[in-house]
């Protein structure tokens, strides 16, 4: 996966038919040579085997990690809020290997110095244009974040298998073992509950699981355009 990526429009079309903050979508058969994980709008979270749910957690979270081997190349942490009455994603946490990436809407990061776009060190390459920020690595990951609800992740199909995190395990069956704990199903509350990273500097409480959402608002089909 190199940085000198064609111009391409990639579209990713997903339908909702959520009854409440519980619900379950198994995904269909993906092609894992480049899966793909998502979030975006009203708490929504496809995950990269195709398992469409929603947690409505604004703690920070494990998004995806590299948890399969002993050495963990990269983790994806993600932190939502409420603005204006509006989810948002407030803040993304990137660790690969002894880099570490902060993006912020007003700021971003790289080992604790602000940095100007577009930015190329240590394997990583860092691009913001038509609102977009998009984050290359040398190791096979590619994040894009359209500044405001919505976020995908991609990584190299080396790590099938070895991930962890609200984006699931990327085993290739959907709602397999990631929803599931000492052979009893998880709910999604559940599930992202058990993804929560402690922070000192973040005070929040789990999703209490008899919460109910108003998904309405999401409608019946949603397209989010990402640039290459």
């Amino acid at each position: 996966m190199g940085f000198q990526t064609p111009r391409i429009w990639v579209w990713l079309a997903l339908t909702l038919s959520f009854s409440s903050a519980y619900d379950i979508i198994p995904g269909r058969p993906v092609d894992h040579t480049k899966s793909i994980c998502s979030s975006w709008g009203n708490f929504h979270y496809k995950t990269f085997d195709g398992v469409i749910y929603q947690f409505p957690g604004t703690c920070n979270y494990n998004l995806a990690s590299h948890c399969g081997d002993s050495y963990h190349e990269f983790s994806v942490h993600i932190q939502r809020a409420i603005e204006d009455g509006d989810p948002v994603i407030h803040q993304i946490f990137i660790q690969v290997k002894d880099v570490s990436i902060e993006l912020k809407r007003d700021a971003a990061k790289v080992n604790g110095q602000i940095f100007e776009t577009p930015y190329f060190n240590y394997g990583v390459f860092i691009t913001k244009k038509d609102g977009y920020t998009k984050v290359h690595t040398k190791i096979g990951l590619t994040l894009t974040w359209n500044q405001e609800d919505s976020v995908m992740l991609e990584v190299d199909s080396k790590y099938q298998s070895k991930m962890c995190g609200l984006c699931g395990d990327y085993n290739g069956i959907a709602a397999h073992n990631e929803f599931f704990l000492n052979d009893m199903p998880l709910n999604p509350i559940q599930f992202g509950n058990m993804q929560h990273i402690n922070d000192p500097t973040i005070t929040c409480t789990n999703v209490d699981e008899s919460q109910q959402m108003n998904v309405s608002s999401c409608g019946q089909y949603v397209s989010i355009q990402y640039m290459y």
